[in-house]
């Protein structure tokens, strides 16, 4: 937890796609998530910064801040998507369909 609703998720050995990959089935699974409460179902929705030493950030807090960079602007997009730096659309596996498809950072 680095602070408030915001947590890290350190991936050794991973490239930008990779990650991207690993983010977009992490925010999918939330979504299709629920939760049964006694006054209903619960749902929620999460958004996702990547960046990685590929996106030139040489220190941790130089690949901190570019996470957080790209979480705040998948925060002002509309919320539930995942953003890097660059925005670029990246080929993902649907974890509903198994199937690959572009998706766009919105």
């Amino acid at each position: 937890r680095l602070g408030g609703e915001e947590f890290v998720l350190m991936l050794p050995s991973t490239t930008t796609h990779e990650a991207m990959e690993v983010a977009e089935r992490l925010r999918r699974a939330v979504e299709l998530a629920s939760i049964e409460t006694g006054v209903g179902q619960l749902r929620a929705t999460i958004s996702l910064g990547v960046a990685s030493l590929e996106d030139a950030a040489s220190t941790l807090q130089e690949l901190l801040a570019a996470a957080d960079k790209a979480l705040y602007d998948a925060k002002t997009a509309g919320r539930n998507c995942v953003r890097t730096l660059g925005g670029a659309p990246i080929s993902a596996v649907d974890p509903a369909t198994n199937e690959r498809s572009l998706y766009r950072h919105r």
